[in-house]
Formats: C-alpha cells, structure tokens, sequence
C-alpha cells in the first residue's frame, strides 16, 4: 500500500536487524502461519483415494482437513512430512535495499511440516526448482546452515527485487525453510548472494550478505573471579568471548553487575575490556557480581554470581560518621526538647553521640542532669562542670538508638540556655573506650590515649564568657568541627568535633577561644571504638585440604591463639569447593561460626585433635549447608547448636553441661556424639535432631522438649523429658522414650515413625497422634501416671489424613479415657487401637470416642484391633462409640465406622450410635455383643475373617456381608440377632459358619421374608449337626435336616444297646461315644482326655463329635463338685467352661479340690 512501509514484524522498524519492540509478540503467530499457508499452498501429494481409486495429486483442503484438491502439476511433487519436529529460519531479502538482506536467529523446535528443500550443488535440484518455483529474475539468494556439525546450502525462491522504495510492495522478500529438529542445532546461518543459481550453479566463493551465529560461550563466565584487592576495591576478568563464523554485526563487550547494594559497590558500562576494578569499597564487606557479555544483537546469558570479601584495614573497622546536626537547649528546669535537629535521623545507625554545652543563669555552679532520647535515658561518658564558675559540658551516647521519634531532651541545673550537637555513627562497638576532660580559665585543650585502632574522639570546649562575652570557639585540626557557635548574648559558647584515630595514640584534641578570662572553659573528650572484626576469621576461599597452621588462610596473614570466649569464624567466605580442615592442635574458643556465603560447599573438621567449647555460653554455629565435625568436642559449658545448617558429629564427645538445638539439624554420625548433660529441643525454627550413625543410638541424656522439633534414625532416650512447651515431634524413624515425661504441657506426634512411650509418665497436657504409630505399656485412667502421662481431663486425639495407630504392649490396663477419631478438619483416617500385649485393655469410659465438632473433613474409621483379646479375656469398650457432630462441614463427614482388625477379641458393651459400617475381620478373634442392643439398628456388618459372638445377647442391625470363607456367627444360649434383608449382598468369596446354640426359627433373622437371603446365599451357611438351610415366611433361619439321631448312630455302627448301655464293656457309656464321634472301631477301650497342666493351671477339654445335634446346657455339660458324695453343679459357658467351636475346655479354679465330669442327655 502507498506510504506505508513493508516491515517485517519480527522488527521495530528500520533497515537491517532492529530491536524487536512491542512488536515481538506478533512473531510467532505472523511467521508461524505465513509458513504454515506457505506449505500448504505448495505442497503436493499422492492421495491414492482420489479418482476413483485410480489415484490423484493433491493439495491441502482446509475444508476437509486432508490433501482431497485434486491438480495436475506434470507429475513433480513435493514429498513432505506433516506434525514433525522442525527448526524454521526466517530471510528477509532486498536488491534494493542490501541493508535489508538479513537472516533472524532459529525458531523451534517446534511441532510443524518438512517441504522439500533444493541443493544448488544438485543438477537434478536445480532443475527442479527452476521448473517449481524459479521467479522471472530467477533464483537469485541461497541459505548455507551449520546444523549438527554439518554444513548444508539451500536454494531460495527469491529473486534481488529492484525498487530501492520501502513503500513498493515488491521491495522486500521474506522466506523461510524448515529443517529436521533431529539433525541437531543450528550453529550459524549465512545468507548468500547466487544469482541464477538454478541455471549457473552455486558459486565457488559467494558473497555473505549476512552471518548469524551465536555468541560464545553461551553463559558468560568469570576467567578471574572476583577477589579482594586490598581493602576497598575488587578486581576480577570475564572469560574471552568470541563471534563464531566471522560474524560482523559488531565487538564482544563486557558489563559487570554488583548486585549485594552494598555501600561503595558499582556496576560497570558495556566495556570491550575483560577485566574490571571496582573500588571505592567497604573494608570487611562482601560484593557480590555477575558478569554479561553481548556482540552487536547477540548476547549471552549472565553468569551466576560470585562474591568477595574485602579485606580489613586491621581488626577494628571503620567508624562512619552518617548524620552531624547542631541543636539548641532551652532555658529553664527539667527536661526541654531541644530545638534545630531538622533532618537528622539516627535510623541506621549503631550509636548515637550527643554533646551538651550550657551555663547558669547567675554565673552559679552549673550542671547537666541528663540526655533523653525518643524518652530513652542516655548514658554518661564524661561530664564537666565549671566548679563555682558557671557552665558544663557533656558527652552522652546510646547504642542501637532507631530512628527519631519525640527527640532530644535535656534536663540541667537552672540552665541559662545552651548549644548541643548530635552524632549518628555506625561501625561502632557498644560502650566507649577512653575519656578525659578539664577546666580552667586557660583550658582549650585536654589529652586522652586511645585504647583501639580505627577509634573516633567526640571532643567538645564550653565557654561561660567573661561579662557575657563568651566569644565563638573553634575546633583545631585534624578535629572535624561539627559547632562553633555562642548562645544569647554572647552567654555561653560551644565547639566541637571528631577525630578518626587509625592506630592506638596518645592525642589532644584542642579548640581556639576569642575570649576566656574569669569564667571557666569546661573541655571534654570521649572515644568511641570499632566494631572489630577477631583475629580467628578465615579467609581462604579455595578450599579442600587445609590447615589451621597456615597463616594465609586467616584475616591478618596470623595463626590465630584462641582462648575461652574467643569466635572462630569460618563462615564469612565463599568456599571453592568442599573444605577439609586439620587443627594441627588442640583449639578452643566460644564461639564457632561455619557456613558458605554461596553454593553448597561443605566444612570437615578432621579427627585427631579436641576442639573444646570454652566460654559463658560457647556454640556453633552453622549458617548454611554442612559441617562435621569428626574430631572430639570437648567443654564444660555444654554445646548450643544454631543456624540453620546440619552441624554433624561425628566423635566419642567428652563435652559437659548439656546440648541445646534451636535451629536447623543436628546429625549424631556417632554413638556418644551427645557427650553429656540435658538436651534441649524444640522452638518455632523447628530443628532436627537426626540420628544418621547407621545404627540404634540409646542415651542416657535428659532431655527437655521446648517446642517443636523434628527426629530422624532410631533412637533411645533412657533419660527423663521435661516437657517446658507444648509441641509437635515429627518423626521419620523409631524413638523410644524410657524415663519418665513430666510437665504441664501436651504432646503431639506426627511423621511415619513410631513414638515409644515406655515410662510411667507424669505430664499433664493431652495426647494426639497424627501419623504414625504412638506404642504405650500402660494406660491408666485420668490423673494416674501412665504412658500417655496423667491428665486430668480430655480425650486421647488420633486425628490426622493418615491412618494412625495407638498400640498398645503391656500386660493389661483399664482407663477412663476416651479417645477422638479425627480432628476437627480432617480427612478420611483411619483410627487404631491395638492390643499387642499380653493382656486385656478395658475402656470404661461412658463415652469412648468424645464427639467432635467438625468443620471440615470426611468420615473416619475407628479400629479395634492387635493380637490379644480371647473369649475368656476379650479387650472391652464399655462406652458408647458415637459419631462426630457437624459445625460446618459436609453432611455424612461425621459418620464413624468400627472395624474389628487383628486376631484378638473384642467386646463392646455400650448402646452405641455410631452410623457408619461394622466390619468384623483380622485373621481371628470376635467381635463380642457384650450386652443387648449395643449394635446401631442400621450398620451394615461386614463379616471377614473372624467371628461376631453374639454370646447370649439380641440385636437388630443391617444387612450382613459375608467377605471370607472363615467368617462365623457365635451364639450363646439365649443369643440372637436380626439382620436387614440381605438379599442384595453378593457375600462374594464368603461363607458363614454358625456355632454354639443355634436354635432353629430363632436365633438368626434375615427381614422380614423367606427371600431376604438368596439361595447362594443360604447355601454359604453351614452349622454342626445341620445340613441344610431356608429362611420361614418371617425370615428366621430354619434348619431344614439334622445330623443322625443315637439311633442311626447306633445303627450305623453296630453298636447294640440303650443310650446308657457300655457295648464294649470299656466302661463308657454309649451316649458318650455318640458324643465322642465313635463308629465300628470303638469296640474296645474308649480314649477320654485327661487333666492338662499348664503353668499351673488345670484344665481339661471335651470334644464333641461335629455330626453330634446337641448343644451345650441342653443335651450336654460340664458338672463339677468338691466331693464326690457332694451335690454336682452345672458349670456354664463364660464361667469355668469355654467354647472353642466343638471343643469345651473347663478350667479347675485354683487352691481347691473339684470334681468334673460330663453328661450327655439321651
């Protein structure tokens, strides 16, 4: 279009490569599609589909999504490859205007189509590309690629358009070619000038319009790095960039980048320099740089940063002074805020200095009472007065003062005025070092020895005048003079100033007064020192082996002699790589400081000599990363690990007064690494104590947890806890606690790990576990010391979106604590109580599971579960198993679910209301009914591998699923239960199995119909001395045939005679070898069981045969007397009788002479 300019949008604007501007995110759609409708307009294929099979070439259809347009182009195509990964290179391509022949870096890889490309080195190429796609002008560019190494040329369908107008649409061409991404990268572009290469061939040494290729190295990198040159200036040299391919588009340069914005550091230009100076620096200060290199449009990616660390002028720092202002005091009493401080602020700095001068109103004796401020008292460094004669002069500071607030107010003695001055100054050490002052007529001048290199003086002179002609005092060189001023009418006067001291001097500051005579000049000098920087700071950056015994790798080029209280800091550098560091002798110090200002790298401290804590309170600290020490740690004072690095241990430590861990972790690489003393854990950083010696570590340390903390490989605690904090121990391994736990706090425990609570606790707070699994031997109830300590109200909290377990080992407990399934937010868990034990567990509270009132979360389930629990001994809760309430959360995430897991026995005794599922399983044990009616109407049981004993109780429940070929329904005289129709639960893999006293028509129910179980179903169940099974028109559970009466037995075996009769003469009746399960080979002596022994105890069992109808209390049972002349008494099951399936087992209770016998009812 005229007078609009033909730019390709990948540019600003411009000839040539141009900056890309706002225009560049139009690229990728622009060039993408042009390329795209490019392909799509010229690519020919064979569609064997088309011409009615016979086949056709095509294009692409952007209607039917396939190449379906037909065309006849004399048989050429253009093989082509569709969604494959490609690199497209874009030329733009001008005669008229060569400064617009240029070539954009790659693109891709990217998903797109392959067009055939043209080798003008090919004849049969060329040819084709002449007859394709040739212009009028002919072909007049080609490309030439470095791709993987290998060079390749390819032919352009662009001719050197003439008009030199930007305005002329046919100014400029744009083309591009798509290369196979598999061929590697694209390391440089060349565009060509070829005219007629498809008649004349590619020309021996064609002329380079253009050159792309990327600047190298990719990432600039330091040759050099930064290192400290002196004091005050940092030097360091990138590594030599080169343009590869003879690229012309412009020089390498070098920028370098200070990026800590610490005081004095600067940054670079873009130089052609590789080196850089930065001065002009912080003595003691680490500056932090990057370096970036660019050539002409290329550019390179910066480089990570590197830092150094100036060296100190010497031990003392440098004072700065950052802020003087002069002010003015008020007349009168009392504190008067001064007046004149305008902008000045002490916000950054360490100490604030504040000289005051004043008189008396009546040339009386004047004194100064004190400096305020922001309210804060400040202190007094040296104060003097006139004597009789009027007039004081004070210097007061305050370390750490923070910004202004309500100012500067002074207080003295009936105050005729006066003039003050403030300093802010940084760098300092608190205190003050050396003061001196002086009066008299004569006096400007006033000697003081510094104590310190690198100190500042305050020095001030007060004038009272003579006849109210006090005068304007000045303060000499080399004093800085911050005020030289008179107050009134010439009342008083005052001057002042500072001096930097660089070494330990003898000085005077001195002052010049116009006027002196009988009123006294009050002159006052103060020095304030350096923050100082120890003798023990390493500064050896290279790393690996070294020794402490070298002096270069310390501040002043000095081995260092520490003593008691002394720091030791190995953490102000950037270390190389991974140091290892030999004491060459036995070090002490207080204070011991490692890290690595940058990277991961590492300190060792090898084995063979002690490094003793030595000082009021000594520690290490460990910034970042990791340090180990493997040599011995020795002291008095006890070890405080903080920072938050791994500080690892890793020798037989002799160390006294206890181990204190507040931040990061503390790795034990050894057993002893502890030494001795109370450990103390916990607070809001979290810290890990983590056992990584490879092995159990058992101590006999006290600990006190503080908070917080986190515990990894197993560990043993045989000493005492102190509880001072409420907190949470999140473990990754087993930690096992033998002493005793005290305080008024609570526990919780979360991680994967397992809690072993092993003492007879005392602590008071509760109990929650959150993952994991919490191990106790004893529970008792509130107020008893027990494993879970000894609280005095609250639940036991098993609460988290993992499935938790409380297990428990002892030898048998009852508590009245009730538990909490799940907190007030939680997920889906899973809640376990287990009795692994030897023991009965017994819950007696009315409420064994406190409801909670839910904001959030999902259903739980409650597991009673372990190993112990027998018919005789059961595990027993006595309380009511509820669900939770709902306060906001979902409707049904309050729903609790029972499950009796594990192979012990369980009995529930409480009218319980819990609305989830009952699920009875765990490879044994049962699930006893330990009243009637404690089953919720509506729970779905799930019967699994274990047994539901109904014993003699009644129930009314869901519907029964059966899960597990051993799953058994137990019934005690009396005993009944109705389930829900059961019809539609498939009872898949599940049989059921009935003992005990199982009554036709009454014991078991099924609906209210003869079709609330089905025919596979009723086919499942199997009972002693049944066959088969139906369900009457009310759902009662009919057995429909028995097994033989004594009769057939008798018949069935030949064994003539009464039921009282002894056929074979053996004296057992007949009856009890029914009983037995005798047959034809009974004749002869009948083999009865005898008394067992065990442990003590008397038993004796009898089992009757499973073909045998009778059940127990009914045709048979167990009599016992204490003579045999005596009354027998019969003995019931639950008493001294127990049922094992067929075999009832009576024990003789202990210390008396009983009697048994059984007795089978013909």
């Amino acid at each position: 279009t005229a007078g609009t300019y033909k730019v390709d949008p990948m540019q600003g604007g411009g000839e040539g490569y141009q900056e890309a501007g706002y225009l560049m995110n139009h690229f990728s759609d622009y060039s993408v599609n042009q390329m795209r409708s490019y392909i799509n307009s010229h690519v020919v294929v064979w569609n064997p589909a088309l011409n009615s099979g016979n086949g056709s070439w095509a294009q692409y259809n952007a209607t039917t999504g396939g190449y379906t347009t037909a065309v006849s182009n004399n048989g050429v195509q253009f093989p082509t490859t569709r969604d494959a990964q490609v690199i497209s290179i874009l030329a733009s391509m001008s005669g008229g205007k060569p400064g617009l022949n240029m070539v954009y870096p790659p693109i891709g890889p990217y998903t797109a189509g392959l067009i055939r490309l043209f080798d003008p080195a090919v004849a049969a190429d060329r040819t084709a590309a002449q007859s394709i796609y040739a212009p009028t002008s002919g072909c007049d560019y080609c490309m030439r690629v470095v791709q993987g190494g290998v060079t390749k040329t390819y032919m352009l369908a662009a001719s050197a358009l003439t008009s030199p107008s930007l305005t002329d649409g046919a100014s400029l061409e744009t083309e591009a070619i798509n290369l196979p991404a598999a061929d590697g990268a694209v390391t440089r572009i060349e565009l060509l000038s070829t005219p007629n290469v498809e008649d004349v061939g590619l020309p021996a040494n064609p002329t380079v319009f253009y050159t792309w290729g990327p600047l190298m190295p990719a990432t600039a990198t330091f040759d050099l790095p930064p290192e400290a040159n002196g004091s005050s200036a940092v030097t360091m040299t990138a590594e030599l960039g080169e343009v590869q391919y003879g690229y012309t588009g412009g020089t390498v340069e070098y920028m370098f980048t200070e990026t800590s914005g610490n005081p004095g550091g600067t940054s670079s230009a873009w130089q052609t320099a590789r080196s850089y100076t930065d001065t002009g620096l912080q003595p003691g200060t680490t500056y932090t740089y990057t370096v970036s290199m660019r050539a002409g449009t290329l550019s390179s990616t910066t480089s990570a940063p590197l830092s150094a660390t100036t060296m100190p002028v010497s031990f003392a720092n440098s004072i700065t002074v950052e802020d003087t202002q002069q002010f003015a005091v008020a007349s009168g009493n009392g504190y008067k805020t001064v007046t004149g401080l305008g902008t000045f602020d002490a916000a950054t700095a360490d100490k604030l200095v504040v000289v005051v001068g004043m008189e008396h109103s009546n040339n009386d004796p004047c004194s100064i009472y004190g400096v305020r401020y922001n309210g804060v008292q400040m202190i007094e460094a040296v104060h003097q007065t006139g004597g009789n004669a009027d007039g004081a002069v004070g210097i007061y500071y305050l370390d750490n003062p923070g910004p202004v607030g309500t100012g500067i107010t002074v207080s003295g003695y009936n105050p005729n005025g006066g003039l003050g001055v403030a300093y802010a100054l940084s760098g300092t050490a608190p205190g003050f070092g050396a003061f001196n002052s002086r009066r008299g007529n004569a006096t400007t001048s006033v000697p003081i020895t510094t104590s310190a290199a690198n100190s500042i003086v305050v020095a001030a002179l007060q004038n009272s005048g003579n006849n109210n002609s006090a005068g304007t005092p000045t303060a000499n060189a080399p004093l800085t003079q911050t005020v030289g001023a008179s107050w009134g009418s010439q009342w008083g006067s005052l001057a002042s100033g500072y001096q930097q001291v660089a070494t330990i001097s003898s000085i005077t500051p001195a002052f010049t007064t116009s006027t002196g005579g009988s009123y006294s000049l009050n002159v006052a000098a103060v020095e304030f020192l350096a923050e100082t920087t120890p003798a023990s700071t390493w500064t050896q950056t290279a790393g690996g082996a070294q020794s402490w015994t070298t002096a270069a790798n310390w501040i002043a080029n000095v081995v260092p002699t520490t003593v008691a209280g002394d720091t030791v800091d190995f953490s102000t550098v950037d270390i190389a790589v991974n140091t290892t560091l030999t004491l060459g002798a036995d070090r002490a110090g207080g204070l011991w400081k490692f890290g690595d200002t940058t990277g991961t790298e590492t300190w060792t401290v090898n084995a063979g000599n002690t490094l003793t804590l030595a000082g009021t309170t000594p520690s290490i600290d460990v910034a970042q990363n990791t340090a180990t020490l493997n040599c011995v740690v020795a002291g008095t004072a006890g070890l405080a690990k903080t920072g938050a690095g791994i500080l690892a241990l890793g020798a037989a430590n002799t160390y006294t007064g206890g181990t204190m861990l507040s931040n990061g972790t503390l790795a034990l690489a050894h057993a002893s690494a502890l030494g001795t003393g109370t450990v103390t854990l916990g607070g809001a950083n979290n810290p890990y104590l983590n056992n990584t010696s490879g092995s159990l570590i058992t101590t006999s340390n006290n600990f006190v947890w503080a908070g917080n903390f986190r515990q990894g490989g197993n560990l043993t605690i045989d000493g005492n806890v102190s509880l001072t904090a409420s907190g949470t121990v999140e473990q990754y391994s087993t930690l096992t606690i033998n002493g005793v736990i005290s305080g008024a706090f609570s526990i919780t425990k979360n991680g994967t790990g397992g809690l072993m609570l092993n003492g007879l606790n005392t602590y008071t707070g509760g109990t929650t576990a959150r993952q994991g699994t919490v191990t106790i031997n004893t529970i008792k109830n509130y107020g008893v010391a027990s494993s879970l300590g000894m609280p005095a109200s609250g639940s036991i909290v098993i609460a988290a979106n993992n499935s938790t377990t409380l297990a428990y080992t002892g030898t048998g407990d009852s508590t009245n604590r009730p538990i909490q399934v799940g907190g007030v937010a939680t997920g889906a868990i899973t809640a376990t109580v287990a009795n692994n034990g030897t023991g009965a567990l017994i819950f007696t509270a009315p409420a064994f599971n406190t409801p909670v009132a839910m904001t959030g979360g999902a259903a739980r389930t409650l597991v009673l579960g372990g190993s112990f629990g027998t018919s005789v001994t059961p595990n027993e809760v006595q309380g009511v198993i509820a669900d939770n309430t709902l306060n906001g959360a979902a409707a049904g995430a309050n729903v609790v679910s029972l499950t009796k897991g594990g192979t012990g026995t369980w009995k529930i005794s409480g009218a319980n209301t819990y609305s989830g599922t009952t699920t009875i399983s765990g490879g044994g044990g049962a699930l006893i009914l330990g009243a009637s009616n404690v089953l919720p109407d509506t729970t779905a049981v799930l019967l699994g591998s274990s047994t539901l004993d109904v014993d003699t109780r009644t129930d009314t429940v869901g519907t029964l699923d059966v899960t597990a070929a051993t799953a058994a329904i137990r019934l005690g005289t009396g005993g009944a239960i109705a389930f829900a129709d059961s019809s539609a639960v498939d009872w898949a893999g599940g049989t059921l199995t009935i003992t005990g006293n199982f009554v036709s028509g009454s014991s078991l129910k099924f609906g209210n119909s003869a079709t609330a179980l089905t025919a596979t179903q009723l086919g499942k169940i199997s009972s002693a001395g049944f066959t088969s099974f139906s369900l009457n028109s009310s759902g009662y559970l009919i057995a429909n045939s028995t097994a033989p009466t004594y009769t057939n037995w008798s018949t069935t075996n030949g064994t003539a005679g009464a039921f009282t009769a002894d056929h074979d003469n053996d004296g057992v009746a007949n009856g009890i070898e029914y009983f037995l399960g005798g047959n034809s080979n009974t004749t002869g002596q009948t083999p009865l069981p005898g008394v067992t022994n065990t442990s003590g105890t008397l038993t004796i069992t009898w089992t009757k045969s499973a073909t045998y109808p009778g059940t127990y209390g009914t045709n048979f049972w167990i009599e016992s007397t204490d003579t045999l002349t005596g009354t027998w008494t019969t003995e019931t099951v639950g008493g001294n009788v127990t049922q094992n399936g067929n075999a009832f087992t009576y024990t003789f209770p202990a210390g008396t002479r009983r009697f048994v016998r059984l007795k089978v009812d013909g």
